[in-house]
């Protein structure tokens, strides 16, 4: 403590006895503090500790901190509380500062006090609560507000309030925050709502701290923790479509707390598994993918759905796959009909199936018109069907068309129209042949439409250049059924006739004959013309049919040259005609040589010629009994290898061989790849007579003998020579027409590949990339050929000969080779060296782990 002293020179005591205390030395007290920051009412108070030095106390307050213009500087408020209250209004703020009194004088000034303000008003309303949308998929959501506004004592704290609601049911609870958000956790398909209200830090006693109202509550959110049920299977439109365009349906998924949202859909090719098309955000149940289908490919579909949360469910199942068919179906056959004309008034329409290799054929478009190209008639889809009747009218001609309809709904185009059928009465007279001087009866057929007739008149011309006409029988006819009267008169323009009856006639037969003698001149034909026709009154339209009469010639079996002899030339004529040596045959001529009677020339007839020559038959013609010259043998022709230049001789080898009189045949070739040097029959056909006629790649061959002598074996042999400068790899030899007697005319019944083999020299500069066996050539052969064969590297080579039993006949070849182009010759010889016979023999050739064979063919 320091003392302000007067200096007397005095005694010690005296000295303290006048001594006058001018200040104390006290310590600082400690600032006053408010009793809260912030009012909510028209006053503040300042509180500090009191000291037990302290008489009493010395306060200040100011706006400023350490300023005093609410209390004066000049006023001094000495108290002896321990606190201040000040009165004030709302956005005041004071400071306050204290010093105390004591025995010995005043404390320092304490520093200022912290402000303490006056805010009357509450903070603004907070934003209404936000969640993350409709519905979570998650327990825990997050709730945020917009925060409450206070400018003057700032936000303490927010109060919220949730809602819990399950069904019926709602419970709440309470709670606070100092942040803009809160996490709430729920249970599956609970509806959460949430309030809040802020409150500031203005306080008082009697009210306590300030609040805003509570916000509305926030719009709601569910739980949804479970996902959505799978969709229906999706369905196409069929099994195959017709566009690019992909089409797919499905039944809804269920979800009963937040709903579907969206569908996801895959689209797979079903041979490779891909997946080539998706979308993952479809609304509603029907998805048209476009332009993702190629042509005969097959696609599936599966579908998922996703609820109001985002959450997935699995995929349903895949549908049964449809397949795309871009391209329309062929056009039908064009339409047949029953004829040209027809009495019935139902008209048949058939045709041929049109194709379609990837969705097949559904349905069938028919149009029918009075004329081509019309459908003024018919003109409907009439399902998968290839015919249809259509009801007609008499004096009206049809024509018909048809398209297709693939399974993909692709429609094809038109046919070709049909060439007309005309519906009417059909009178018709047949094409007939006969003798001179015979008398013959031509049947007048006719066939009424749906309707009955009392009378006709019908006039016939052209006859009279061959044939004499005698009278109308009735017998046995229509007419003479209903016995009718008619009329007939003959005159330079024609036979006219008339016919009528009290009984009427419908139906069809023959209506009458017409008589008359042959009087012409043979291998003509005469014709029978039915100039004009008359039902009734003529209302019907009638369609006619001329006939004929063939005046055959008198045959002179066997004597086909005609010299008035049956001799063996007879036969080579018949086999020169067929190889074409000879153009055509008169008509004598083929009716002498037709001695089997069965309206064709053949090599069998030369055969029968023969026989009737040596005596094994005593007449002509000859017609065998059953199948007497029925014969039956199979044929067939090797493959053959050979070089440029080089001549190759083809096999024509029979077996199961039986009773082979005559044959007759075509083989073609490629001329510019091969000539023909010879066809060279065997011993066993010497007593056959042989020909044939090689002209331009073709060549035709025919053979008769009196007796079957022809065995298994060899038939024939084609020797050709390969023409030089023919580049090609490889030409075809084809036995396309064979007739054993007369049999039925057997076609494509064998061919050979002849391989053009380039030789070793030119193999040189290009070394084999594999190892290959090359066909060997010549073959067949007599008495050696050449084997060649390649090697891509060194290798260990056997090459062996074996029989056709798997005997091995000798080895030719047992080394190690280098790469390159190799040759070994074989002239026939086994390993004892002995000539073996002919026949098939079998090329083994091995090279490491390479192992091939080639048919070779010995003939002698």
């Amino acid at each position: 403590m320091k003392f302000n002293q007067l200096f007397l020179r005095v005694t010690a005591g005296l000295v303290f006895c006048f001594a006058i205390f001018a200040q104390a030395d006290y310590p600082k007290p400690n600032p006053p503090t408010p009793f809260t920051r912030f009012s909510n009412i028209k006053e503040v108070t300042f509180l500090w500790a009191g000291d037990p030095l302290s008489l009493d106390y010395h306060y200040q307050v100011g706006t400023t901190p350490g300023g005093h213009d609410i209390l004066n500087d000049d006023t001094f408020n000495y108290i002896d509380a321990t606190l201040v209250t000040i009165k004030g209004e709302h956005g005041q703020t004071f400071y306050a500062r204290i010093r105390y009194r004591g025995l010995l004088g005043y404390s320092p000034w304490s520093e200022p006090s912290k402000p303490a303000s006056i805010d009357l008003t509450p903070p603004s309303l907070p934003g209404i609560p936000v969640d993350p949308g409709e519905f979570s998929a998650s327990p825990e959501v997050l709730f945020t507000w917009t925060p409450s506004y206070d400018p003057e004592s700032g936000i303490r704290k927010y109060d919220f309030l949730v809602r819990f609601i399950q069904g019926i049911i709602i419970t709440e609870d309470l709670g606070t925050t100092t942040d803009t958000s809160i996490l709430v956790v729920g249970t599956h398909g609970t509806t959460i709502k949430v309030k809040v209200k802020a409150t500031n830090n203005s306080y008082s006693l009697l009210n306590g701290y300030l609040s805003s109202e509570w916000t509305p509550f926030s719009d709601g959110i569910t739980i949804d923790l479970t996902a959505p049920s799978a969709p229906g299977t999706p369905t196409d439109r069929g099994d195959y479509a017709g566009s690019s365009d992909l089409t797919f349906h499905w039944s809804s998924a269920t979800e009963d707390v937040s709903g579907i949202s969206c569908y996801h859909i895959t689209i797979s090719d079903q041979s490779t598994n891909e997946i080539i098309h998706q979308n993952n955000s479809i609304q509603g149940f029907i998805y048209t993918a476009p332009g993702v289908g190629l042509h005969n490919h097959s696609y599936a579909a599966k579908v998922r759905a996703q609820n109001g949360t985002g959450t997935w469910g699995n995929f349903s199942g895949a549908s049964d796959g449809i397949t795309v068919d871009l391209t329309p179906p062929s056009a039908p056959g064009t339409p047949t009909d029953a004829g040209e004309y027809t009495s019935s008034s139902d008209i048949i329409f058939d045709w041929t199936a049109a194709t379609d290799s990837t969705s097949g054929i559904f349905d069938y478009h028919l149009q029918v018109g009075t004329a081509p190209g019309d459908s003024n008639v018919f003109n409907q889809w009439i399902g998968n069907v290839c015919t249809d009747t259509i009801p007609g009218i008499a004096g009206n001609s049809y024509y018909a068309r048809v398209r297709a309809k693939n399974g993909a709904g692709s429609i094809g185009d038109w046919s070709g129209v049909s060439d007309g059928i005309a519906l009417g009465i059909l009178l018709s007279l047949p094409h007939m042949h006969a003798y001179p001087g015979d008398t013959i009866d031509v049947p007048l057929q006719v066939q009424f439409t749906n309707k009955q007739f009392d009378a006709t008149e019908i006039c016939f011309t052209d006859y009279s250049i061959g044939l004499q006409f005698l009278e109308i029988d009735t017998v046995g006819t229509l007419v003479g059924a209903a016995k009718w009267g008619y009329e007939v008169n003959e005159t330079n323009d024609g036979l006219k006739t008339a016919f009528a009856g009290a009984q009427d006639i419908s139906g069809e037969g023959v209506f009458c004959r017409l008589r008359f003698m042959v009087v012409g001149d043979i291998c003509t034909r005469v014709p029978i013309t039915i100039e004009s026709a008359l039902f009734n009154t003529g209302e019907d339209p009638v369609i006619t049919t001329d006939g004929s009469v063939y005046i055959n010639p008198i045959p002179f079996y066997g004597d086909v040259d005609e010299n008035g002899l049956v001799q063996a030339h007879d036969a080579a004529f018949i086999l020169k005609y067929l190889v074409g040596l000879y153009d055509t045959l008169t008509c004598q001529q083929f009716a002498n040589a037709d001695v089997t009677l069965d309206s064709t020339v053949s090599a069998l007839d030369a055969t029968v010629i023969l026989q009737y020559v040596v005596g094994l038959i005593d007449s002509l013609p000859y017609v065998p009994a059953g199948d007497q010259l029925l014969a039956t043998a199979s044929i067939a022709m090797h493959d053959q290898a050979m070089k440029a230049g080089q001549t190759v001789e083809l096999p024509l080898y029979l077996t199961n061989v039986d009773n082979i009189l005559s044959f007759e045949g075509t083989v073609v070739y490629d001329p510019d790849a091969l000539k023909l040097a010879a066809v060279i029959w065997p011993g066993q056909l010497a007593d056959y007579i042989t020909c044939e006629n090689n002209s331009s790649g073709e060549i035709r061959f025919a053979g008769a003998g009196s007796q079957a002598k022809i065995k298994d074996g060899l038939f024939a042999t084609l020797r050709f020579t390969v023409n030089d400068g023919y580049d090609q790899h490889e030409t075809v030899v084809s036995l396309k027409n064979l007739r054993w007697n007369e049999n039925i005319v057997q076609k494509d019944a064998a061919q050979a590949t002849v391989a053009l083999v380039t030789s070793t020299d030119a193999h040189q500069s290009q070394l084999p990339t594999d190892f290959v066996l090359g066909q060997n050539y010549p073959n067949p052969f007599n008495p050696s050929t050449t084997i060649e064969y390649g090697l891509p590297q060194a290798a260990l080579v056997t090459l062996s000969i074996y029989d056709v039993n798997g005997r091995r006949i000798v080895t030719l070849v047992d080394e190690k080779q280098e790469k390159g182009w190799h040759q070994v010759q074989w002239n026939a010889i086994n390993s004892s060296g002995q000539r073996v016979s002919s026949g098939v023999y079998l090329v083994k050739f091995k090279a490491g782990d390479f192992v091939d064979s080639k048919k070779i063919i010995l003939m002698k």
